[in-house]
């Protein structure tokens, strides 16, 4: 199981050097992706595509974002549980924002096959309960 914390922080290290294609490197080509601006936009989409469309998104929307996780742990067998913190300016802002998230990861195959975005740990662990 320690490998499937391993492929996360793989994953946010890509997200930190904003770099999809290290980030397709641990997803599976057909990775569900639940983002918190998707589920307000109704903009999520899955497989490399929703995942190139989320690193896109960051990109066009932020003028910054300092990305900072605080652990890593696993759930289970298959889930793994990130927590951390952003900080971070949108474009044309003066102002910063800075907000914690948890995501959460499930491994299959030793790739994620599906990765979800919350504002709370307790929002996070209710996803991982529904499915």
């Amino acid at each position: 199981m320690a490998e499937n914390v391993e492929i996360v922080r793989r994953f946010l290290s890509a997200v930190q050097h904003e770099s999809v294609e290290e980030a397709f490197g641990v997803c599976d080509p057909q990775v569900e992706v639940t983002t918190i601006m998707g589920r307000l936009q109704g903009a999520d989409r899955s497989g490399y595509d929703g995942l190139q469309d989320v690193f896109a998104r960051h990109k066009n929307f932020w003028a910054f974002l300092e990305v900072r996780v605080d652990e890593i742990v696993e759930h289970d067998d298959r889930w793994v549980i990130a927590s951390g913190s952003s900080r971070g300016r949108a474009k044309g802002s003066a102002s910063e924002l800075d907000y914690p998230w948890t995501m959460t990861f499930e491994i299959v195959d030793e790739r994620i096959g599906k990765l979800g975005a919350y504002l709370t740990r307790q929002e996070a662990i209710e996803a991982i309960e529904a499915g």
